[in-house]
């Protein structure tokens, strides 16, 4: 899903949403410290990410983590650790969360990344969700709207930003 594209979804189905350009643009310096950060919204279960793997990435090996919400406790768990950046890698989230629990936020952390870093055939990375199917989870969604049902079955409707 490209940002500002309308789109209308099923209530509780699968849904992704590519980030391109994740890359070190710099002519000359390596960049430290890279990390992705995703926050996704909270009508959004994350269920898994896709890294493209990069050119110039022999030496560096990642870490994907989730700040969780479960119950009354706030965790960073890592999930992949130490994958290699020069094969692409998906990892899925496998864990049970209390009622009301919720994945806040996705960190792919790169580390240090030389020049010339960026995904082979410029793939985008992948961030896999299943919609929630509880309407009231939605409000408010930026720039949405129930779109109403057909079939009994809920829609909506949101724009990217």
């Amino acid at each position: 899903m490209d940002k500002n594209d309308r789109k209308d979804i099923k209530l509780g189905s699968t849904v992704l949403f590519s980030i391109s350009d994740i890359e070190n643009k710099s002519p000359c310096y390596s960049l430290e410290n890279f990390t992705l950060e995703d926050r996704p919204h909270k009508a959004l279960a994350f269920k898994s990410i896709i890294i493209p793997a990069y050119n110039n990435a022999d030496t560096v090996n990642y870490n994907v983590k989730y700040k969780l919400t479960s119950g009354d406790d706030i965790l960073i768990v890592p999930f992949g650790e130490n994958l290699s950046a020069s094969v692409e890698n998906k990892v899925n989230f496998l864990v049970t969360l209390q009622p009301g629990g919720r994945v806040e936020k996705i960190f792919v952390e790169f580390g240090e990344v030389p020049v010339g870093f960026n995904p082979i055939d410029k793939k985008p990375i992948i961030l896999e969700f299943i919609t929630s199917s509880n309407i009231k989870d939605y409000d408010p969604v930026l720039d949405s709207e129930i779109r109403g049902t057909a079939d009994n079955i809920a829609y909506f409707s949101f724009t990217v930003k």
